[in-house]
């Protein structure tokens, strides 16, 4: 493929320049984004629905989770709805200290503001939901694979 003289005369010099850092960050940020919004980034609907789904799990678990006066019962309907039933039965059948889904003993509604859900691009099915505890911190990262019984996406194990 043979580029156009004048998108090699034009962008040389910018690409130098940002490069050598003269031009300000946020025209750095604007350059870079324009460049990778011409790549081939997306995801699938399939991706999307699925992500969306968990992303919609973990906003009612963390918030529902985060409330004191929560009961068991809200958990485990939101569990029953989002989880199969494999997963389930490996949850129920462990001793745990702490919360597999979240990879945490508590929870709070700060976790909420970092939530995020991306598609593993490695792996089929596998999703990396992220969130930050606080500052003093590392980001909590749970690997989940997901799978579609006959209308909804659930959650198959945790990694």
């Amino acid at each position: 493929m043979k580029l156009s003289p004048f998108l090699v005369s034009t962008t040389t010099p910018i690409l130098h320049n940002v490069a050598k850092g003269k031009f300000p960050l946020f025209l750095q940020l604007a350059f870079t984004l324009t460049i990778l919004g011409g790549c081939n980034l997306h995801f699938t609907n399939e991706d999307d629905e699925a992500a969306t789904t968990i992303n919609e799990f973990y906003t009612k678990y963390m918030t529902t989770c985060a409330k004191w006066s929560t009961s068991q019962k809200k958990l485990e309907a939101l569990k029953l709805k989002y989880l199969t039933p494999k997963l389930l039965k490996k949850l129920s059948d462990e001793e745990l200290d702490y919360d597999p889904i979240l990879n945490a003993q508590d929870c709070d509604f700060d976790w909420l503001r970092d939530l995020s859900v991306t598609k593993d691009s490695d792996m089929a099915n596998v999703y990396i939901v992220s969130y930050s505890p606080g500052s003093e911190y590392e980001n909590v990262e749970i690997r989940l694979v997901v799978v579609k019984d006959e209308k909804d996406y659930k959650i198959d194990s945790i990694l």
